[in-house]
């Protein structure tokens, strides 16, 4: 999967993590509809946490948006 940056605007979550509410996507937003499904990855020595989240875009496409959260750097690739 290739990951494109984005900015994504978030809400508070539960235990202190975010939740993406829109993002930004070559000049265009996109709101997000619903939180599909998530997952984590890392958070052992040496491998921060990533968190990852599958979206219903408003575009009607599906998205799953990667959060590198030591960095707070976000990134994006379409899945249809």
């Amino acid at each position: 999967m290739d990951f494109r940056r984005v900015t994504v605007s978030t809400v508070p979550g539960e235990h202190g993590q975010v939740l993406p509410v829109s993002f930004t996507l070559d000049g265009m937003t996109v709101e997000v509809i619903s939180v599909l499904d998530r997952w984590y990855e890392g958070g052992t020595p040496g491998r921060p946490v990533v968190a990852y989240f599958k979206v219903a875009g408003s575009d009607g496409r599906r998205f799953i948006l990667r959060h590198a959260t030591v960095f707070d750097a976000w990134g994006a690739c379409g899945v249809d």
